[in-house]
């Protein structure tokens, strides 16, 4: 008997409101959706609660010049790894010895969450308006598809990864 995939998310629920009764999502300029889900995967949880901070960390450049030279020295250097998976490591050095921490240094971003994280009930949630185009459309089609459990991406890494980028695709077309 062959194992189900865990999809690593379960959603609660998915509505989508358009200004007013309408025949064709493609004629208004935007909608209004509610999207809630509760995040299985401990990975996906981690991701989601990432979504909800209003500040995160980034790495900036002050010499871009100083940077170009970094990337422009990278050498990949592969080792062997004996494990179950039989895959090889890699580690990333610079040819010259400069170091990442030199050119890279960290510091705090702001950003407006999509993102809420709903503590009573331990469960996320996307609402907003959002602009109407055949991308946004397709995504409120995988979303209805999703819901209903016809069918589960199987991502590269995680189950979840095609839901997480459907949710990152309504965000980067926010109204």
């Amino acid at each position: 008997m062959e194992e189900k995939d865990e999809p690593g998310f379960e959603i609660l629920h998915f509505s989508v409101r358009y200004p007013e009764r309408i025949t064709n999502p493609l004629k208004y300029p935007y909608f209004i959706h509610n999207l809630v889900w509760r995040a299985l995967s401990k990975e996906f949880k981690s991701l989601c609660e990432g979504m909800v901070d209003e500040w995160t960390q980034t790495e900036v450049v002050f010499d871009k010049e100083l940077a170009e030279e970094y990337f422009a020295g990278l050498d990949f250097v592969m080792g062997e790894v004996d494990n179950q998976f039989g895959y090889a490591s890699c580690d990333i050095v610079h040819r010259d010895g400069l170091r990442r921490d030199i050119v890279f240094h960290k510091g705090w971003q702001h950003q407006s969450p999509f993102v809420t994280y709903i503590e009573k009930f331990d469960c996320f949630r996307a609402w907003g308006f959002t602009e109407s185009n055949a991308i946004t459309q397709a995504c409120v089609h995988e979303l209805e598809m999703l819901k209903l459990g016809e069918h589960m991406y199987r991502g590269r890494f995680a189950t979840w990864s095609h839901f997480r980028r459907v949710i990152d695709a309504l965000d980067s077309f926010w109204d």
